[in-house]
Parts: C-alpha cells; sequence; structure tokens
C-alpha cells in the first residue's frame, strides 16, 4: 500500500511542477512587458498569502475533527492523545483532494481562456502553419498592419 501511495504523489507532484511552468509563461504573456516583474511579484505574494494563511487552518480543523480523547488540564483542552485514524485519513486527504479539484476546474477554465489568445503582444505577427508539414510554424506579418503602423509612423520591418 505504500509503495502505490509513492508512486501516486510522485506522479502527482510531477504534473503539478510541470504545470506551473505553463501557468507562468501564460501570467508573462498576458502583461505588458514592463509589468512582467510586477506581475511575477503579485503573483507570489498571493500564492503566499492564500497558502500559508487559510490551509493550515483548514487542514488543522480537519485534523482536530478525528481526535477521540483530548488532554484536559484545568479544564482547558489541549493536545490530542488519539486519533480516529480511519476518519483522520478521510478528513485529511478529502480536504486535499477537495483543493486539487478545484486547481483543476480552474487550470482547465485558463485554458479555455488562454486558448483564444494569439498574439500576446500585440506585435502584428501570426503563427501560421506550413503547409508540407504542420508541425512546422513561422510568424508572418499581417501586411494591412504594416501599412496602418506605416501612415502613424511607426513602421517596423
Amino acid at each position: 500500500m505504500f509503495v502505490q501511495y509513492v508512486i501516486i504523489v510522485s506522479l502527482a507532484q510531477f504534473v503539478g511542477a510541470s504545470a506551473s511552468v505553463g501557468n507562468t509563461l501564460i501570467m508573462l504573456r498576458s502583461v505588458s512587458p514592463s509589468d512582467k516583474s510586477m506581475a511575477l511579484g503579485f503573483a507570489n505574494a498571493m500564492a503566499n498569502l492564500l497558502a500559508y494563511i487559510p490551509f493550515p487552518l483548514l487542514y488543522g480543523a480537519a485534523m482536530d475533527g478525528s481526535c477521540l480523547v483530548w488532554e484536559s488540564k484545568c479544564e482547558t483542552r489541549g493536545n490530542c492523545w488519539l486519533y480516529d485514524l480511519d476518519k483522520l485519513r478521510y478528513s485529511y486527504f478529502g480536504t486535499s483532494i477537495t483543493f486539487l479539484s478545484l486547481a483543476v476546474v480552474f487550470a482547465t477554465g485558463v485554458a479555455f481562456v488562454a486558448s483564444d489568445i494569439r498574439d500576446f503582444y500585440d506585435d502584428g505577427y501570426q503563427e501560421v502553419y506550413s503547409s508540407e508539414d504542420p508541425k512546422i510554424r513561422y510568424k508572418k506579418r499581417d501586411p494591412v498592419r504594416i501599412f496602418e503602423e506605416h501612415d502613424q509612423g511607426r513602421f517596423k520591418v
């Protein structure tokens, strides 16, 4: 049973780590180049704020709910002496599965929204697939956009 647990947790960590690269790229491509450092700092601050404040409280409540025998000193409740292991297992992993399911739902929403983004920096380049090999892509400028930029004095080659 322990080997299956280690394999499942390792696979979940691998998938989560590889998804974080895509999330960072989407975030960096969704903001203007001058705001990239601010976006990284804000995302890091929000991740730390949301991870380190509510989650220990929620997991602590899930663990406290599975306690069978509490220490009692001077009519105050102390530490838990005995846990109901089945209830602890279900509450701990149930809480984790709930949060991971929410993360999957939000990641799916981000994937749908990000799939519509074509020109991240509004530079007029479009990705074009080769007719001979669909795996080969190259970037092509929109000719109408070139003439508009020339008329506005912002001609770029």
